[in-house]
């Protein structure tokens, strides 16, 4: 595979407070989060030390327009190696692997970008503490711009023909306060056409924006040498709701811009469990809500995180999750971005089992998984022995899942994917079994699918 050019550029930007709103209350962490901005670049894996920070199996690419926000997990202050791999190459050598210091207190933006190429690897970091006049966004927003394009001159923005800073040089940054609802323009100091153009969307009070200019690589010489990159995120304090989590019940709560509820949880034993996160009613006028879920240990470190199920269903839903006894967990829900507020629930049960009955060789059965969580157990019964195939098929979408346990239930056979990622039913194929009792499990991966799937079972 062809190594991949890069740029890494970092904004850190402190979680800015507001009166009435409590800060997090954590200590000795930073926020850190990671953009993925090349084009036809390969999913990534990004890992500090040999903490894995997030995997990427798409692509978040955004140059104009766009407000791209994602989520941060909390890092326990200190020295890091920043490894970047592409999907699959873990075991290889890393497409970056840069030094990287956190801070208590600190929110830091990771993004990387470039296309396909040989070798050029680019390492720029920005500390938001040396701008001036950007750290009281209780009544405005403000965009941070940065000058990161080695070819280009001194540079200026433009909105509405109106410049919001003048002649910043390449390294240097400037910052400005504003109500930004317009596009912007990046142009030279001397004016001229511009050399990159972005809408920023800052117009909710309390937003913090960061615009780069930057030189992709083998940019010289083309036709558009310089492109813009921008993100920005919601700089109030987040408020939390904290409370203890009944396992199996659902909690309802309400969330205003900017809140997110934590639960804490401490299993008395090893648990497999499933957590639901739901939006049921949006306070703003599209009544939508986007519900975020986080998990983390009680010291802060990240579990698991989940935005969307599934493209176009916006419940969060994390399966497949081991609990370990004695340990406090921190389940934590807010929006997306943190600003759609509304009334959201969670829910954080154990995998439910139902009985489907009996089945016979030569035999198909119809099996309905749902709610979420949901495992239909048949028992197959065997008066001689027998070579014995079990197929598990979604009527329509779905990603079936197969176990087999003996009478003792002690599992015998496991299988998701009969071709991994490809054909994503479920085979127990060649089974040499003696005569008896089997149990036949139906479930969906990490248990959070839902639809009607055919079970058969042929023995020979």
């Amino acid at each position: 595979m062809k190594l991949f050019r890069w740029i890494l550029i970092a904004a850190l930007a402190l979680i800015i407070g507001v009166p009435g709103a409590a800060q997090q209350t954590e200590t000795g962490y930073a926020q850190v989060r990671f953009f993925n901005w090349v084009m036809d670049g390969p999913p990534l894996r990004v890992f500090l030390d040999d903490l894995l920070l997030t995997d990427l199996a798409y692509d978040v690419y955004s140059v104009y327009p766009g407000l791209v926000t994602p989520f941060y997990v909390p890092i326990p202050e200190g020295e890091y190696t920043l490894n970047v791999f592409a999907e699959g190459e873990e075991d290889g050598t890393p497409l970056i692997s840069e030094p990287l210091a956190l801070y208590d207190g600190e929110v830091i933006s990771l993004a990387a970008y470039g296309a396909q190429s040989e070798d050029d690897v680019r390492l720029f970091q920005f500390r938001e503490e040396t701008i001036p006049g950007i750290h009281d966004l209780q009544n405005a927003s403000a965009l941070i711009i940065v000058h990161n394009a080695p070819s280009a001159p001194p540079i200026r923005v433009i909105e509405d023909g109106t410049s919001l800073v003048e002649s910043v040089e390449y390294g240097a940054a400037a910052s400005v306060q504003a109500d930004l609802r317009s596009s912007l323009q990046i142009v030279t100091s001397e004016g001229g056409d511009p050399l990159a153009e972005i809408y920023p969307g800052l117009d909710q009070t309390g937003m913090l924006g960061v615009l780069a200019l930057v030189e992709p690589p083998d940019a010289a010489g083309s036709d558009a040498p310089f492109s813009a990159l921008y993100f920005a995120h919601f700089a109030r304090g987040l408020t939390l709701i904290e409370a203890d989590l009944p396992l199996g019940e659902a909690v309802s709560f309400d969330l205003a811009v900017g809140e997110r509820a934590r639960f804490t949880f401490t299993p008395a034993s090893d648990l497999s469990v499933v957590a639901t996160a739901r939006g049921e009613l949006g306070l703003r006028t599209q009544d939508v809500t986007d519900p975020v879920l986080r998990i983390y240990t009680a010291d802060g470190a990240a579990v698991a995180f989940n935005d969307d199920l599934q493209r176009g269903r916006r419940d969060s839903v994390i399966g497949g999750l081991t609990l370990t006894a004695g340990q406090t967990y921190v389940f934590e829900v807010g929006s997306y971005a943190d600003l759609y507020p509304g009334t959201y629930t969670l829910l954080v049960s154990e995998p439910s089992v139902t009985d489907g009955g009996l089945i016979l060789p030569g035999d198909s059965a119809t099996v309905t998984i749902d709610p979420l969580g949901t495992r239909v157990r048949y028992t197959l019964t065997l008066d001689s022995a027998a070579l014995v195939t079990i197929d598990l098929r979604a009527v329509g979408d779905g990603d079936a899942l197969l176990r087999l346990y003996d009478e003792a239930g002690m599992l015998i056979a496991e299988n998701d994917d009969i071709e991994g990622g490809v054909i994503v039913d479920a085979r127990l194929a060649g089974l040499q079994l003696e005569a008896g009792m089997y149990i036949i499990e139906a479930a969906t991966y990490n248990d959070t699918g839902v639809g009607e799937f055919t079970l058969s079972v042929a023995a020979e």
